[in-house]
């Protein structure tokens, strides 16, 4: 177990939680009338965002889950499911199949990147706890 008593670690976990939130607004669904897309991608930016100010302001985290190989996979799956959430609203709303090709092209790039920050960031979480 990890005690901390900074102040400077309180705001890092309240950041973190308010992004961890706000990524599990867009599964509440809530818009019942279909184009919650909008929404959905705008929470999922938000949570990136956070995530990504964490990693580039936190120096020397004493939890994995909130050192910068962890923080950089979040954000990018963060940006991943909101650029997702865009090509759906592309797709549901009829777009020109070049639009969707190139949105869905870019969707996939983002999983891509993120599988390789989550390959990147697990055997650094595995180095550091086999030490």
């Amino acid at each position: 177990m990890v005690r901390q008593t900074s102040l400077a670690f309180e705001k890092c976990n309240w950041l973190f939680n308010l992004a961890a939130l706000l990524s599990r607004l867009p599964s509440q669904g809530g818009d019942s009338g279909g184009g919650g897309e909008v929404s959905a991608a705008s929470h999922f930016q938000a949570a990136a965002n956070l995530l990504n100010w964490l990693g580039d302001n936190f120096l020397h985290p004493p939890l994995l889950d909130i050192q910068r190989p962890c923080l950089a996979f979040l954000t990018c799956c963060m940006q991943a499911q909101a650029q997702e959430c865009m090509a759906w609203r592309g797709l549901r709303e009829g777009k020109s199949r070049a639009l969707l090709a190139k949105l869905w092209a870019g969707t996939a790039a983002l999983y891509a990147d993120t599988l390789a920050r989550f390959d990147h960031a697990s055997a650094q979480a595995m180095r550091t706890a086999m030490q």
